[in-house]
């Protein structure tokens, strides 16, 4: 093409190695700066150079290279997502810099090439996807439910990962984020008794931090309403609890679409405020944990309740008896039960609170107020 007489190609390939290693370095958190970037760089750039600025067709040769390099990835222990991450990133960097060394008047054919080589690149990553499921399953077993959660947890296209690995992920889905407790032990591999558990067509991994383990169930009606979703929530949590050892917490989200990775940093986030909260809830939908979301933001709200309720708060025996009361559901006989005491010393207690604090702890603004003060209690100063 025209505008490629305006390049020098050996000093742009240069140009766009020397911008790209540094980049990559910055922003892939396992290849980072430890990866040798200036081994492979300049060679694939050089090409992929030559590729755009002629629109030809990547010939065979380059495919087995591609298709080598996610291998080698594999073999590197570099996660996939981190893969499409450099793919895009150095062809961000070579688009920059054909358009800065191009002259004005060659605009449409850049614009042209550009173009040509992004409705490449989907291909170029299906490519790329396939190489590294077929190279990680001979060298680790099934990991493709691990390849999906760890593109949904990052944003990427965990659609075209799921196909690429022969997965479908389920849709519309209830996203469980199961989340151990502060202390509890690193996550390995979902375990067999949680598996188990499972309806069929789910997909469940460790996602890429070791942080939590998701799971993702096929959807029927609206979940949200349905009690039986938070049960089972609650009964994976109990499954991760007798494999790992240690509390967990199951937070939830609705997921009306494959790659919906908004549902699944949703579900992340309220499973991460169940389990730090010390709250007796193990599973819930953000609806459920509304109160705990706002105050988790606001340290301002807090400090107005711990503020507010510092009277009762400094009596330990009365804050105990309120949380055993909100966690039995405001049921009196099963809060006694609990505390083992008598009915008529709950109710003492219960008007010792009334006359400190100038609100009943059963009335509806009591309720509010004392149970906000709880969870303000429990994230902290």
């Amino acid at each position: 093409m025209a505008f490629r007489d305006d390049m020098d190609s050996h000093h742009l390939t240069i140009s766009i190695s020397t911008e790209a290693v540094p980049l990559l370095a910055s922003i892939l958190r396992s290849a980072g700066s430890r990866y040798p970037w200036p081994e492979f760089l300049p060679g694939l750039v050089a090409r992929v150079l030559d590729v755009v600025t002629t629109m030809t067709e990547p010939t065979s040769a380059d495919l087995r290279a591609v298709a080598s390099l996610a291998r080698r990835c594999v073999r590197d222990w570099i996660p996939l997502h981190e893969l499409e991450l450099c793919c895009q990133t150095v062809l961000t960097c070579l688009f920059r810099h054909v358009w800065a060394a191009s002259r004005p008047h060659h605009c449409a054919e850049v614009l042209g090439s550009c173009g040509w080589a992004a409705a490449l690149l989907p291909d170029v990553l299906t490519l790329i996807r396939s190489a590294y499921v077929e190279e990680m399953g001979r060298l680790s077993g099934d990991r493709r439910a691990e390849l999906v959660i760890g593109a949904l947890s990052v944003g990427g296209d965990a659609a075209g990962v799921a196909r690429a690995a022969g997965l479908k992920i389920p849709e519309p889905c209830v996203v469980i984020a199961l989340v151990p407790e502060p202390g509890s032990p690193d996550l390995g591999a979902p375990p067999a008794g949680l598996r188990s558990r499972l309806p069929h067509g789910s997909l469940c991994a460790v996602t890429p931090d070791g942080g939590a383990l998701v799971a993702l169930l096929p959807a029927e009606g609206d979940p949200e309403s349905e009690p039986g979703i938070r049960d089972t929530a609650a009964a994976l949590a109990g499954a991760c609890g007798e494999a790992y050892g240690g509390g967990f917490a199951a937070g939830l989200a609705t997921s009306a679409g494959p790659g919906e990775a908004a549902a699944m940093a949703e579900a992340l986030a309220v499973g991460r405020l169940l389990a730090g909260s010390g709250q007796p809830v193990r599973a819930g939908f953000l609806l459920d944990v509304m109160v705990g979301t706002v105050l988790a933001e606001r340290l301002d709200l807090r400090r107005r309740l711990t503020a507010r309720l510092a009277v009762v708060r400094g009596h330990g025996q009365l804050w105990a008896t309120l949380r055993a009361l909100y966690e039995c559901d405001l049921d009196r006989g099963r809060t006694a039960r609990r505390l083992g005491i008598h009915r008529s010393t709950l109710d003492y207690r219960l008007g010792c609170v009334e006359r400190l604090a100038g609100v009943s702890p059963t009335s509806v603004r009591g309720v509010v107020l004392f149970s906000a003060g709880l969870v303000a209690d429990s994230l902290g100063p």
